[in-house]
């Protein structure tokens, strides 16, 4: 009896709690299909702005090989495309200093690179915008001793092109600190080049000595040889010489009598 008591009370208290419940559910029914539509709403919203995102950063990523793989000097264009592109992903942190670096070396190659066709002005235009941009990266990413060594030969290729189209543009001492910089930084790739570079920047960046020279004098004109003989001459020739009725006329020398002992041998 009292476990069937204990059941029933059990039971009571069940439908009770269930009739609260419900009456409850149904005071905010309202609120609670809206809340319910919101909830279903941010994560559909959600979904999309990740998926764009992804989408965008895809595309970004396909533009930035697709500007590198090309060939400036044949596509100038290509240039204000990354410039384009960086400014585009300003504030990303991956994709905007490769976006930045990428133009720079454009910049550099369209100026110095085999087959460029700009005038020197245009190129050195060019070769400081790169080493603007250079800078810029090699001060966000000094910390980074891979990517900064990058950056330092980099900015000191450009220098020393810039120095070579005016020495008054690039300073060689500036020059020198960054290959030594490499070399005295943590042990990377590009140690080896910078202690080539650095060894032969003075014979690559001193100036050709032009001497004046004294043109070649033109050779004497002689005067050619006659191959005629003067009038004079002629006449006096065909004075002396007999005609040949004359010679006809001579008699003609009798043959001298060979000595035999003259030509018996000895």
């Amino acid at each position: 009896m009292k476990k069937t008591r204990r059941h029933e009370l059990k039971t009571n208290e069940l439908s009770v709690l269930l009739k609260e419940t419900y009456a409850k559910l149904a005071e905010y029914a309202n609120y609670i299909v809206v809340g319910l539509v919101a909830a279903v709403l941010i994560l559909i919203i959600a979904f999309v702005v990740r998926h764009n995102r992804l989408a965008a950063e895809q595309f970004a990523w396909q533009t930035y090989y697709d500007i590198r793989e090309g060939n400036v000097i044949e596509q100038p264009e290509l240039l204000d495309r990354a410039a384009t592109l960086a400014a585009q992903l300003a504030g990303d942190r991956v994709l905007e200093p490769l976006a930045l670096e990428l133009e720079a070396d454009l910049a550099y190659h369209l100026a110095v690179g085999p087959g460029t066709t700009l005038e020197r002005e245009e190129r050195i235009r060019n070769l400081t915008r790169a080493q603007s941009l250079y800078e810029q990266l090699l001060t966000r990413f000094a910390h980074r001793p891979a990517t900064a060594d990058r950056l330092r030969m980099s900015l000191a290729a450009a220098g020393e092109s810039l120095h070579a189209l005016d020495p008054n543009l690039a300073d060689l001492d500036a020059i020198r600190e960054l290959y030594q910089a490499v070399l005295e930084g943590e042990p990377t790739a590009f140690q080896p080049l910078a202690q080539e570079r650095l060894d032969t920047l003075a014979e690559r960046t001193q100036p050709l000595q032009v001497v004046a020279t004294r043109p070649a004098d033109p050779p004497d004109e002689q005067e050619p040889e006659a191959t005629v003989a003067p009038a004079e001459e002629l006449e006096t020739l065909d004075a002396d010489e007999p005609t040949t009725e004359d010679a006809a006329d001579e008699p003609a020398e009798e043959p001298q009598p060979i000595d035999d002992a003259q030509t018996e041998p000895e």
